[in-house]
């Protein structure tokens, strides 16, 4: 009976060290938006900043405010977590575009089945060039900078 419960106690803890130390069941995925990132950065820039004190802004979205993190994002996921901290789909952050204006928008967007991210997000979250992403299984090690190597 102690073999039994011996066993199924270290089988127990091999699996918990699995999930802990490997991530298994987590998809991680590599992918470099620096081109991207800055182009939107400079749509973003043109759209929003410099304007009057208290002007009507353009409506964040897409083609002005966020960047194409996948394509594929099928999925039920609630949360997304940006470099441990979770957003919500519905939860606005207030992103400060100069002159006293503020766009207030979600951190993140699931639209026709594509994950997007906010650009003011990725870059402020970036650590060493790299904003790392989980949206439920998968894991998004995105590059927004360049590192210059000295």
């Amino acid at each position: 009976m102690k073999k039994i419960l011996s066993l199924g106690m270290v089988l127990a803890l091999t699996i918990l060290s699995c999930f802990m130390f490997v991530g298994c069941g987590t998809e991680t995925i590599n992918l470099s938006v620096v081109e991207e990132a800055q182009t939107k950065a400079q749509t973003l820039i043109e759209t929003y900043y410099n304007k009057p004190e208290n002007a009507e802004l353009a409506t964040a979205g897409v083609d002005n405010f966020y960047v194409e993190i996948s394509s594929n994002f099928n999925s039920d996921v609630e949360v997304v977590n940006i470099n441990g901290t979770g957003h919500t789909a519905n939860e606005n952050i207030k992103y400060s575009v100069g002159n006293n204006n503020f766009v207030e928008t979600p951190a993140w967007l699931k639209t026709d089945g594509k994950l997007y991210v906010a650009v003011p997000t990725l870059f402020v979250e970036a650590r060493s060039g790299v904003t790392t992403i989980v949206a439920g299984s998968t894991e998004f090690k995105v590059t927004v900078l360049k590192m210059l190597e000295l």
